[in-house]
């Protein structure tokens, strides 16, 4: 194979969690990255955080590495509508269904807010994913649904038609992801984002402008941040109006498409 370029989507839960046995399984995994990557003729990060690990960890030669925000996302495909207007905000979750997604918190802070105001909803979409050790069990789901929390609407091809629906996006991960497409889809459809304050999710945000960052795990601090949108629903559309600017100037894909070419020798 003449040309081999590698691109980092975000590190995952081996590089969260801190037990024992995933700090034995996070050695050998650098290590298995290390030969890898000496194939590469060049290597794309999606945050400058996974880029200086791997530089501090002497995992990858630097010469041979850059950073682009993302895979991006289809500006054209993913756009705002006008909303038809509604005495309830939607608050949608969006992504793989695992613990370290921050789903849990989400489910949480729904109970607090619920109690507080009718005149919301919480939606949750995305595929369940048992091969994951931090899957969520079909079960669980279940519960949520018969609790009335959380509204489980199953996996979509057409998550765009749920994004223009809904008011606000929602991403209390803490897994180490790249950058999560989930905010950039939301973000190109016009929606205000709350996220955690970690590794890739922060990239998507800025802070009180387009939306908030919460510490991870810290539910009173993401209630808080859903009650922004609740008492002031002005700023659903003036978040979500700097969220659609910032999608099409740092993460359009066709944009994104032509950093990479750069780095291709034909």
């Amino acid at each position: 194979i003449r040309y081999i370029y590698n691109m980092i989507p975000g590190m995952g839960y081996v590089f969260t969690e801190t037990s024992l046995k995933k700090r034995l399984v996070r050695i050998i995994t650098k290590f298995m990255y290390k030969i890898a990557l000496i194939y590469s003729n060049h290597t794309f990060f999606q945050n400058t955080e996974d880029y200086d690990y791997f530089l501090k960890n002497d995992i990858i030669n630097m010469k041979r590495v850059s950073v682009v925000p993302g895979t991006g996302v289809d500006i054209e495909k993913f756009k705002p509508v006008l909303k038809k207007s509604s005495e309830k905000v939607v608050f949608m979750f969006s992504g793989r269904l695992l613990w370290d997604k921050g789903v849990g918190e989400f489910v949480e802070a729904a109970r607090i807010i619920k109690q507080k105001y009718a005149n919301t909803d919480f939606w949750v979409l995305g595929p369940i994913d048992l091969q994951n050790p931090k899957g969520i069990a079909p079960e669980q789901l279940n519960k949520w649904n018969q609790e009335g929390v959380v509204k489980y609407l199953g996996v979509t091809d057409n998550i765009g038609d749920y994004l223009q629906k809904a008011d606000v996006i929602v991403l209390p991960s803490f897994y180490r992801e790249g950058i999560p497409l989930s905010l950039l889809e939301g973000a190109a459809c016009g929606m205000p984002i709350i996220t955690t304050d970690s590794c890739g999710c922060r990239e998507v945000v800025k802070e009180g402008e387009n939306g908030f960052l919460v510490p991870i795990k810290d539910v009173d601090k993401l209630v808080k941040a859903m009650e922004e949108f609740i008492k002031n629903p002005k700023l659903i559309i003036e978040m979500g109006n700097e969220s659609r600017r910032i999608a099409e100037e740092k993460f359009d894909s066709s944009k994104i498409v032509q950093m990479i070419l750069q780095k291709y020798p034909f």
